[in-house]
C-alpha cells in the first residue's frame, strides 16, 4: 500500500472513530454507580497513560474519563488549581464531593467523555495526570478504588514533549501558588527557583502569544580543602556560562493550520574564552498539512552574518546566517 493511500485509510479511520466517539458521549447512560468499579490511571503528560488507557479499555469494556481533573477544562473544578495539591489528612469537601461525582460515574461533560466508545458499561477507567499531588489523598478518601501510576523515563517525556513544542516552561506557577506544597516541599528551594529565571507569557489575542523569559547565572566555585585541581574554579568547563540571557518570542497561529515564530535573543559573553555576547534573530514558518506531515523553514541570525557561541578563540567555528527546510514526517 503506498504512504498515500496508507494516509488516506488513517484519516478515514480517524473520522469514523471522531463521528463515533462525539455520538456515544451524547447517549450514553451510566447504570453503576458503585464508587469500587471505578480505577484510575495517573502518570505525568506524555508518560503513556493515554496509551495504556486506550489498552485497558479495549479489554475491559470500560468507561473511559479522560482528565477530569481538568481546571481549565471543567467547569466544576474551576476553583482549584492547575496541579492541585493535598496533604493525606487534609480535609476539603469539595473536592471529595466532585472526586465522588467523579468517581460514582456521575459527571458528564464534553471533555471528559471524549473517548466513550460504548453506551453503558460496568467500570469506569479514569485516565488523569494532573492528579498526581493529591493520590494519596485520593486513596485515603477512596480506599475502595485502585490507582495505577504509570512511570516512563524523564527523558523520554521531554523528548516528547520537545517533538509537541509543548512550552512548560511556566509549569511552576501553578505549584509556587499553593502555600502548603511550598512549605512542605519547595520552601529550600524558592532562592534557586526564583533567582536563576524568570518566564512570563502573555495571549493578546487567541491566535498570537507572546512569550519573554530572562535566565541570571551566578556562580560559586572553589576547591574543597586537601584537593589537588591545578585549574581550580577557573575551569572552562564548569565555570565558562554567561551571566545572564534573555529571550523574547512572538508566536502566530496563522489559517490553515499555518503558524509563524520570531524570537529574539541575548547571551552574554563568555569571559574565559573571551567569547563575546551576541544577539541573534530567527524566524520560523510552519505548516501542519495534516496530523503525519508538517513543513517548516527556519531563518537563523537574520542580523548577524556571524557570530561565535563558545570555544577558544584560535580554531573556533562561528554561527552563520542560514536556511533550514524541514519535511517531518510522522507514522
Amino acid at each position: 500500500m503506498s504512504p498515500l493511500r496508507a494516509h488516506l485509510r488513517w484519516r478515514a479511520q480517524r473520522l469514523g472513530q471522531f463521528a463515533r466517539y462525539s455520538l456515544l458521549r451524547r447517549v450514553y447512560r451510566e447504570t453503576n454507580h458503585d464508587i469500587g468499579n471505578s480505577l484510575i490511571v495517573a502518570g505525568a503528560a506524555r508518560s503513556g497513560t493515554t496509551w495504556l488507557a486506550s489498552i485497558m479499555q479495549s479489554q475491559l469494556a470500560c468507561r473511559l474519563m479522560f482528565e477530569p481533573f481538568h481546571s481549565g477544562k471543567v467547569a466544576a473544578f474551576h476553583g482549584h488549581h492547575y496541579f492541585q495539591y493535598m496533604r493525606p489528612e487534609e480535609k476539603c469537601p469539595t473536592l471529595y464531593d466532585y472526586s465522588k461525582r467523579v468517581l460514582s460515574g456521575d459527571i458528564r461533560h464534553a471533555w471528559v467523555d471524549r473517548r466513550v466508545d460504548r453506551l453503558r458499561s460496568h467500570y469506569r477507567l479514569v485516565k488523569e495526570i494532573r492528579a498526581n499531588l493529591f493520590l494519596k489523598w485520593l486513596a485515603d478518601a477512596f480506599p475502595q478504588v485502585p490507582i495505577l501510576f504509570i512511570i516512563r523515563h524523564p527523558c523520554a517525556v521531554v523528548l516528547s514533549r520537545m517533538k509537541l513544542d509543548w512550552a512548560t516552561d511556566s509549569d511552576i506557577a501553578p505549584f509556587l501558588a499553593q502555600p502548603k506544597l511550598v512549605e512542605d516541599y519547595l520552601s529550600d528551594k524558592l532562592d534557586f527557583i526564583n533567582g536563576i529565571e524568570a518566564w512570563i507569557t502573555y495571549q493578546p489575542l487567541p491566535v498570537w502569544r507572546l512569550e519573554g523569559g530572562y535566565v541570571s547565572l551566578r556562580e560559586h566555585l572553589g576547591v574543597r580543602p586537601g584537593v589537588n585541581d591545578p585549574v581550580g574554579p577557573r575551569n572552562p568547563t564548569l565555570a565558562n556560562d554567561p551571566d545572564h540571557q534573555w529571550l523574547l518570542r512572538s508566536s502566530f497561529d496563522l489559517p490553515a493550520r499555518q503558524e509563524l515564530d520570531l524570537m529574539l535573543r541575548r547571551v552574554a559573553a563568555l569571559r574565559l574564552e573571551s567569547v563575546p555576547g551576541y544577539t541573534a534573530f530567527d524566524a520560523r514558518w510552519g505548516w501542519k498539512m495534516s496530523r503525519q506531515v508538517e513543513v517548516s523553514v527556519t531563518l537563523q541570525n537574520l542580523f548577524d552574518r556571524q557570530h561565535a557561541e563558545f570555544g577558544a578563540r584560535a580554531g573556533r567555528s562561528e554561527f552563520e546566517r542560514a536556511i533550514f527546510l524541514k519535511l517531518l514526517w510522522r507514522q
